[in-house]
C-alpha cells in the first residue's frame, strides 16, 4: 500500500492506605526528586533515544518518572520517545490488570517487565543499551544515545479506515538505511490521555492522566526479523485490530529497529481516522 499524501509522518527521528501504602514506598525508587532532572544544552541530531519505562499504578514514585519523561519530552521534541511500560507482579504489585478498565497491565507489558527484571519501579532502558535505570540516571543516557550518529530513517504512517467502523489500525514503515543493519522491526500502540487512578505520595488520585501508555504489539513480541542493506529502503505493512478499551483519538504508533547493539532508531506518529485509501 502506498503512502498516503495526508499522512502525519514522523521522521528519526504508568484508596491504598496502612500496610498497602508502607509497602509501596519501600518498594518503589525513592531518589531526591529535587535532584531527578538536570537540562542540558540543546544538541542537533537525527539519532533518536527510546525510553522503556518500567511504572506502574501502585508506585508512589512513578509520577516523579512521568513528570521527568515530560522534561525530556520538551527538551528533545524531535529525538526522544518515551513507552510506559506497566508490569511487575500479581496482586501487591506496582501494576494493576485490566479490572473495569482502570488497570493499564497487560500480558506483553509484564513479559516485557519480567525480561528487563525490573523490580525496584520506576526505572527503565535507554535504546536497550543502558542496562536498567533509575529515573536520575534518563536524562544522561537518553543524551549520549541522541548524541551519536543515526544509521537509518524510518518513515511512519498509521490510519483506521471509516468504511471498516475504524475497526483495524493499519501501519506502514518506511525504513531507509544508511548502513546494512540485520535485527528487528517492534511496532507498539501507545495511548495517551488515560485518565484512571494513580498512587502518589500524597495519596490516591483517581483522575490521574497518564501518557505514552503501552498498549499493546502490532508485530509480534519480539517483532519481525529484518535485513536491511544500505540505502536500499524498505516497507513494511502491519495491520492491529483496535481493542475496545482503546480510544483512537489518544492513539500513537511507535515503531523501532534493533539489533544485538541495542535500539538503531524510532519513530512515532498518530493514528489517523480516513475514508478512503488513496
Amino acid at each position: 500500500m502506498k503512502l498516503s499524501t495526508s499522512k502525519i509522518i514522523t521522521r528519526t527521528l504508568f484508596l491504598f492506605g496502612g500496610a498497602a501504602m508502607a509497602w509501596s514506598l519501600a518498594a518503589c525508587d525513592e531518589k531526591d526528586t529535587d535532584d531527578r532532572y538536570i537540562e542540558l544544552p540543546a544538541v542537533e541530531s537525527a539519532r533518536v533515544a527510546l525510553l522503556e519505562e518500567y511504572t506502574g499504578q501502585k508506585c508512589v514514585n512513578c509520577p516523579d518518572g512521568h513528570e521527568i519523561i515530560n522534561q525530556l519530552t520538551q527538551q528533545y521534541p524531535d529525538n526522544f520517545i518515551a513507552v510506559g511500560i506497566h508490569g511487575g507482579g500479581d496482586t501487591w504489585s506496582y501494576a494493576e490488570t485490566a479490572l473495569g478498565g482502570k488497570g493499564l497491565r497487560n500480558e506483553d507489558g509484564q513479559a516485557y517487565s519480567e525480561e528487563a527484571g525490573a523490580t525496584t519501579f520506576p526505572c527503565g532502558i535507554v535504546n536497550r543499551t543502558s542496562g536498567l535505570l533509575n529515573k536520575e540516571q534518563w536524562a544522561s543516557a537518553v543524551r549520549s544515545e541522541i548524541e551519536k550518529p543515526a544509521n537509518m530513517e524510518i518513515t511512519l504512517e498509521a490510519y483506521t479506515l471509516a468504511e471498516e467502523d475504524n475497526s483495524t489500525i493499519y501501519v506502514n514503515t518506511l525504513v531507509s538505511p544508511y548502513e546494512n543493519v540485520t535485527g528487528h522491526l517492534q511496532i507498539w500502540v501507545v495511548e495517551d490521555n488515560i485518565v484512571t487512578y494513580q498512587l502518589t505520595s500524597s495519596g490516591m488520585n483517581a483522575n490521574y492522566v497518564h501518557n505514552h501508555v503501552f498498549r499493546g504489539v502490532v508485530n509480534g513480541h519480539d517483532g519481525e526479523a529484518v535485513t536491511l542493506v544500505t540505502r536500499e529502503e524498505q516497507t513494511f505493512n502491519n495491520s492491529v485490530a483496535m481493542s475496545e478499551r482503546w480510544t483512537l483519538e489518544n492513539l500513537d504508533i511507535v515503531a523501532f529497529v534493533y539489533d544485538d547493539n541495542g535500539v538503531q532508531q524510532a519513530a512515532r506518529v498518530k493514528v489517523n481516522a480516513t475514508t478512503a485509501t488513496e
